[in-house]
């Protein structure tokens, strides 16, 4: 499908804030380097989108996109495993996914505080986040969850899987543990963190995550 004008514009707008927004830091960032980024006026820039706020929002929606298609790839490509199987390649693509597009993951995190404080923000704050790629994320954001949760109902159903408690309990402890790594490595740096391989770490966290899916009732 052919992209009309605008879209294309847009597109080249969020990639010259993606990369203002990782060099400086998204607080630190001013509309008018995005703009400098993109060759337009300032002005210009705020047609297309009308607060720094906003452009975070289709920063986020892509980074929701990326992480949605990662899933399903992987999915379509391990269709011959078993539900514990398939659930240990997505919660290592996800790991690839972060460690790749770090700011993609912090993004992630980013909006789910968001949409956990947005009834504190005043009108005109709530008003900057409140756009198109806002209502976008909404429609999408629970899709890798429940992507996942029903990868867990797979594995139970075929008994690979046989940790008795909810799915979506598996799911937050997984996912608690996989970005507890997430978070610590990256900012950790190097190869190692308080003299631990991040290689032998990596490694321990998808252990841990076979061994809760695989937990029985003592």
């Amino acid at each position: 499908m052919v992209k009309d004008k605008r879209t294309i514009k847009e597109n080249s707008i969020i990639d010259a804030a993606e990369r203002v927004f990782f060099q400086k830091g998204y607080s630190a960032a001013k509309m008018e380097e995005v703009a400098k980024e993109a060759g337009m006026s300032k002005p210009s820039l705020y047609f297309y989108f009308q607060s720094k706020e906003e452009l975070y929002m289709a920063i986020t929606f892509r980074a929701f996109q990326l992480l949605t298609d990662i899933y399903y790839k992987i999915i379509r490509e391990t269709s011959e495993l078993n539900g514990a199987d398939r659930v240990i390649r997505i919660m290592e693509g996800y790991i690839d996914y972060s460690e790749k597009h770090f700011f993609y993951h912090e993004a992630l995190f980013d909006y789910l505080s968001l949409v956990r404080n947005m009834n504190k923000l005043s009108g005109d704050d709530q008003n900057k986040v409140k756009s198109i790629y806002n209502q976008r994320i909404q429609d999408v954001h629970n899709l890798p969850v429940s992507i996942v949760v029903k990868e867990i109902e797979s594995g139970k159903s075929d008994g690979s899987i046989t940790n008795p408690e909810s799915s979506e309990t598996i799911y937050l402890t997984a996912w608690a543990i996989v970005a507890g790594y997430i978070k610590l490595s990256i900012y950790g740096g190097g190869e190692t963190i308080h003299h631990v391989s991040l290689k032998d770490w990596k490694g321990y966290i998808i252990k841990l995550t076979r061994e809760l899916l695989s937990q029985k009732l003592s």
